[in-house]
């Protein structure tokens, strides 16, 4: 069997199982009787067991084999769920994780799980203390070629095999197989005798059958019949380099009398084969997992690589493209029929690129259900009490988003529970609930999705915040002075800014908030907090449902054609240059009794653009943030269109005004404009 094949599948679930028993384990911890549970651990523990055995990754497969002996004790409630037993599931899954991740990367993992798996053991067997270990000799597996006949019971269709395999020159033997007493993993080893057997010939029966072996029905022995040229000799050998084999019988089975062989008609051994090959052992479904199965089969699900998705959105982008160019020939040369026609295409591509957005579209559960475990052990390790609420796991996020915001989430999270959520006695000590509560929330809103991490703690002290920026040579004492509240608590997203007293494995080197904001500015988010001291604060990630193909509006600036994203515009209006008033060297104008700062798009790019002493109107374009608002002048609002955004490449990625750019129906490139940076 070449296990290559099935690596991508053997990966992806185990990490889905793994997953699955993280969460489920927690689950057990606040509910220790809870039996579904431990049968749902079970389930998954035994999955990664099969599979690993199957893929031939014994660590993988010894390690859950010891797993499943406990998590059989404590349904049968021979063991009780207590901290302990927890503690070392959890590190069992850990381990599991980095023996996976190991086997992903191709590389020797490099651990040794022996001193777990003796845990283990004496855990399953009662004993509190390891035992003293004596010196053993290095056993050897024992070959026995008798001269005695086989005791195997051969029915009608396996002798007409063994005599047509016979009359073609090829052996058949009875390979009687005893593994070593305190064997681990009896159904791995059997497989390993198929597969070894499987290579040298054809395996027609077994005593127990393939389904008794994998379920580990039997005792410490087994039969196989197996036809093969090859030698006795190559066949003890091969089976003697598999590890925990006691014993190794191997007997010539005899030419069996058999009428109907004589009457049929010469056919290959391989043609015979086929009627009775027994299947090597494997990770089986029940009969009616194996029925759910062929239902499937009907395509309801299938996984899809991400780079074919990638490819798939790629040409739906050069489609949206080219309908562009058509639309803009069809206008040029006044062609009725080509506009009709585009008009049809116009709906096929829509749609379609609907279709491949929804495809690509994945749960923010995906990235959530990692971090229950997470907050587990840090407040454990912090010595505080903290109770994690998620909602809104099932709002939908392009893959590529959330690839990438699993990383800023750790280091709010971390945050909020070192820094803001304070130890239980201080929290009394304010009247408080002793377990901290953190929050985190996803919705959508609008074309954005707004995750949320909220806490109930300490909240961010803007005068704490501030003397520590001004300490650090971040702003002025002046600066510091003047600064409202609001902008002050933004000060912590400065790079290298830090209030940690002492620096810990947890946070405290100031490389934390300033890496959240540039990773979800990069995805063309906006990252912002509020606070209230002993209240608590309020982290909120504002991230686009996509990267790949928007809306936006096209302007002029200096000849120029520019795209904003329609998605962060509130508005379009027209003004006279006298509307535009200045407060603190801040050009701004008054908008329905709002005042919007003025953002002159000639400035921020650098280019020269005609006074506007010369013009009786400028337009503006009211562009919003957040709860930011800002007024972009542009010299003309060209309209809306469909646009894919392409990216700048490395030489231009440092330019932060601008966010990518797209092609245009008449061919020209025109730059995408980030408007997120345009406000700052």
């Amino acid at each position: 069997m070449d296990v290559n094949q099935y690596m991508g599948m053997f990966l992806e679930e185990s990490r889905e199982h793994l997953q699955a028993l993280n969460s489920c384990v927690l689950d057990l911890e606040n509910d220790p009787t809870n039996l579904s549970l431990l049968d749902e651990i079970f389930r998954s523990a035994h999955t990664i067991k099969g599979m690993s055995a199957t893929m031939g990754f014994t660590s993988v497969a010894e390690l859950t084999h010891e797993m499943e002996n406990i998590l059989d004790l404590l349904r049968k409630e021979k063991l009780k769920a207590d901290e302990a037993i927890l503690d070392i599931l959890f590190k069992c899954i850990d381990t599991l994780e980095q023996l996976v991740e190991a086997i992903a990367s191709g590389e020797e993992a490099g651990i040794d799980i022996k001193p777990l798996v003796e845990t283990l053991v004496r855990l399953a067997t009662g004993e509190t203390k390891p035992k003293e270990a004596k010196p053993k000799e290095k056993e050897t597996p024992k070959v026995i070629d008798d001269a005695k006949t086989s005791n195997m019971i051969i029915d009608d269709t396996e002798a007409n095999v063994i005599n047509v395999a016979k009359s073609q020159g090829i052996c058949a033997y009875e390979v009687q197989v005893t593994l070593r007493e305190g064997c681990i993993l009896k159904s791995a080893r059997a497989y390993m005798v198929m597969n070894v057997l499987d290579e040298l010939g054809d395996v027609i029966k077994s005593v127990p059958s393939a389904d008794d072996l994998e379920k580990e029905n039997f005792a410490l022995s087994f039969s196989v019949v197996v036809l093969s040229d090859a030698e006795i000799e190559k066949i003890q050998s091969a089976i003697m380099s598999i590890s925990e084999v006691d014993a190794v019988t191997v007997l010539p089975l005899p030419e069996i009398e058999e009428p109907s062989v004589k009457e049929q008609p010469q056919s290959s051994v391989n043609e015979a084969v086929k009627t009775t090959q027994v299947a090597t052992p494997t990770v089986k479904a029940s009969p009616a997992a194996e029925h759910h199965d062929k239902k499937l089969k009907s395509g309801q699900s299938v996984r899809v690589d991400i780079d074919k998705l990638d490819s798939l959105l790629n040409l739906v982008g050069e489609l949206v493209i080219n309908k562009t160019r058509l639309e803009q020939i069809g206008l040029s040369h006044h062609l009725t029929d080509l506009t009709e026609t585009i008009e049809q295409m116009d709906r096929v591509t829509t749609d379609l690129q609907s279709v491949v957005m929804k495809v690509r579209m994945v749960p923010v559960g995906q990235v959530f259900n990692r971090f229950p475990r997470m907050v587990r052990d840090l407040s454990r390790d912090l010595n505080k009490e903290i109770n994690l609420i998620i909602q809104g796991e099932e709002t939908e996020l392009d893959r590529t988003v959330i690839d990438e915001i699993g990383d800023p989430l750790v280091h709010l999270l971390r945050n909020s529970i070192d820094h803001g959520v304070e130890h239980p006695a201080d929290r009394q000590a304010k009247g408080k609930n002793p377990i901290g509560e953190v929050r985190l929330i996803a919705r959508h809103e609008g074309n954005n999705v707004l995750i949320m991490v909220e806490d109930d703690g300490a909240g961010i002290n803007p005068d704490i915040i501030k003397a520590k920026s001004v300490e650090k040579g971040l702003i002025t004492q002046a600066e510091a002075d003047k600064m409202e509240n609001a902008d002050a608590v933004r000060l912590v997203f400065l790079p290298g800014f830090s209030t940690a007293q002492t620096v810990t494995d947890v946070s405290g080197r100031g490389v934390g908030m300033d890496v959240v904001k540039t990773k979800i500015e990069a995805l063309g988010g906006m990252v912002d907090v509020e606070t209230k001291v002993n209240q608590g604060s309020k982290f909120k990630i504002r991230l686009p449902l996509t990267l790949a193909i928007i809306q936006a509006l096209l302007v002029d600036v200096c000849q120029e054609i520019y795209a904003i994203p329609l998605g962060s515009i509130d508005s379009t209006i027209n003004i006279k240059p006298s509307d535009i008033k200045t407060i603190q060297d801040q050009e701004v104008i008054l908008l329905r009794g709002q005042i919007i700062p003025i953002v002159r798009l000639d400035k921020k790019l650098g280019v020269e653009s005609a006074s506007d002493e010369n013009k009786d109107e400028l337009f503006v374009v009211i562009v919003h943030m957040g709860e930011q608002k800002a007024g972009v002048i542009v010299d003309t609002l060209i309209g809306q269109q469909e646009i894919v955004i392409k990216s700048l490449g490395k030489l231009l990625a440092g330019i932060k005004v601008l966010a990518g750019a797209t092609i245009l129906g008449n061919g020209q490139v025109a730059l995408i404009l980030d408007v997120g940076t345009l406000m700052q």
